[in-house]
């Protein structure tokens, strides 16, 4: 996993800029990956993400090491509630 994103950075970094992203980061922890996105529009970024190669590239490359998939329709309750913020 950890080559597939180092061979993903920079491409990843340029695309998520283009949708306006400020802060995106991978997280992982034994088998367990995480992702977080901070944006203005979540469901613009989402809709982006779903029309990109280079995430379809990478959606592939992880699909192996994930039990669920990503819902890009737009649909998915995959957003969490903030708590705090300091």
């Amino acid at each position: 996993m950890r080559s597939t994103t180092a061979r993903c950075g920079r491409k990843c970094s340029k695309a998520c800029a283009a949708w306006a992203s400020r802060n995106t980061r991978s997280f992982a922890t034994g088998l367990e990956l995480f992702h977080y996105i901070e944006c203005d529009d979540y469901a613009h970024a989402i809709a982006e993400l779903a029309r990109s190669p280079l995430n379809q590239r990478w959606e592939n490359a992880m699909a192996p090491m994930t039990a669920i998939a990503h819902d890009f329709s737009g649909e998915g309750n995959d957003q969490m509630k903030l708590i705090f913020d300091f």
